[in-house]
């Protein structure tokens, strides 16, 4: 559980033991049903791509 600790416009600050983090929010309905200092649960998913090419033959 973490700390909501700012609402504005699309975005939201969440408070963490280590960190803050500032993530925009796709429904503004769910501003409806949170305020500041609401303890919330945070879902965070990070993704990387790579390509991977064979050396030229010499």
């Amino acid at each position: 559980m973490r700390k909501l600790s700012k609402i504005y416009n699309f975005t939201i600050t969440i408070q963490g033991k280590n960190k803050t983090l500032t993530m925009d929010v796709k429904n503004p309905a769910h501003f409806k049903v949170v305020k500041v200092g609401d303890q919330i649960d945070a879902l965070i998913t990070e993704a990387i791509a790579i390509s991977v090419t064979g050396a030229e033959k010499k």
